[in-house]
């Protein structure tokens, strides 16, 4: 059983997905909280039963979740309201093209994930005879054939031995007699019961070596079917373990993501704080007009280069005046 098509609507935290694998492996990616989880849960509420639908299995506004799994011979419908009670359909695909509706969905259901599942704890409760069965369903090992010639061989077994009994009990009832002639006896009649008796023991031994063949065999498939039987909880041990290192990852991941949140809240009170106190600092602070300070330096710089364009040479200690000397309109000393 392989699901070619997935759709998925308004379940957990999905909103929408729709899945149609296009080789043997699917790989679910993204973020926390993006559905990963709710797509594998979806799965399982549409597959097995009530018990697996949880608490809240709708996303939150949605009226009805629901779920579509096409299984190839199959599709599974499964609609589920926020009150966790669901309606389910099972339609098998006819050769025509169309469908026809399997009743008792969820039976016909549970006992199809039944027939793929393998529960290790159960498997151990079970008597060895159970076990090998178990396992021979699982690899697909058909041992009737054997098991029919190895009770042909038992029941032949125990005819013979019966045989052998009879003619024991055969031999002890028969009469002696003390004062039988000495004389040589036709061995005629006693070379034909030991023919007899050997082609009787001659079968005897086929059957024994029939089988020992049929228990080696057995023994051979046993050391198998146990080896796959350990290879498996091996599996089984590794996915546990697998899954408390996810566990522990997600635990870790969940504190920084809190510590982070701390952070990012802490420093959002500094800048708040900063804020205020340079607000504050602005509000003291008066705005002052550059324009007039701008002019007023201005005048000022015209003013000096007045001055200095003004300003007698200073030759030896002594002022000299090229052509003479005077006042300008402003009052200064001027040169000419």
């Amino acid at each position: 059983m392989k699901i070619l098509r997935l759709d998925v609507e308004n379940i957990k935290k999905i909103k929408a997905v729709h899945i149609e694998p296009k080789g043997s492996t699917v790989i679910l990616g993204g973020r926390n909280e993006q559905g990963k989880s709710s797509t594998l849960d979806a799965i399982m509420m549409a597959l097995a039963g009530g018990r697996s639908i949880p608490t809240m299995p709708v996303r939150e506004g949605a009226e009805s979740g629901r779920v579509e799994i096409d299984l190839g011979d199959v599709i599974v419908t499964k609609t589920i309201r926020p009150d966790r009670k669901f309606s389910l359909s099972v339609e098998m695909k006819l050769a025509d093209g169309g469908t026809a509706k399997i009743s008792s969905a969820q039976a016909w259901l549970d006992a199809k994930i039944g027939e793929l599942s393998f529960d290790p704890l159960e498997f151990l409760k079970k008597s060895p005879k159970d076990q090998a069965d178990t396992l021979r369903a699982l690899v697909g090992i058909d041992t009737t054939a054997i098991d029919a010639d190895r009770a042909e061989a038992y029941q032949d077994r125990t005819a013979v031995n019966r045989d052998v009994a009879a003619l024991t009990a055969q031999v002890a009832a028969a009469p002696y007699w003390p004062d039988a002639p000495a004389a040589l006896v036709s061995t005629q009649a006693v070379n034909e019961e030991l023919a007899q008796a050997r082609k009787s023991n001659e079968a005897r031994r086929q059957i024994v070596r029939e089988m020992e063949n049929l228990q080696r065999n057995h023994e051979q498939s046993n050391a198998r079917l146990r080896e796959l039987a350990e290879t498996a909880l091996s599996r089984v041990a590794a996915a546990e373990a697998e899954i408390t290192r996810l566990q522990a990852v997600v635990v870790a991941a969940k504190n920084e993501a809190q510590a982070l949140t701390v952070q990012r809240r802490q420093e959002d009170i500094t800048y708040e704080d900063n804020i205020d106190e340079l607000q504050r600092q602005l509000a003291t602070t008066p705005e002052v007009a550059e324009d007039p300070i701008i002019a007023q330096f201005q005048e000022v710089e015209v003013i000096n280069k007045g001055e200095r364009q003004h300003r007698p040479a200073k030759i030896g200690g002594q002022f000299s005046h090229a052509q003479g000397q005077g006042r300008g309109p402003d009052g200064r000393n001027t040169a000419t």
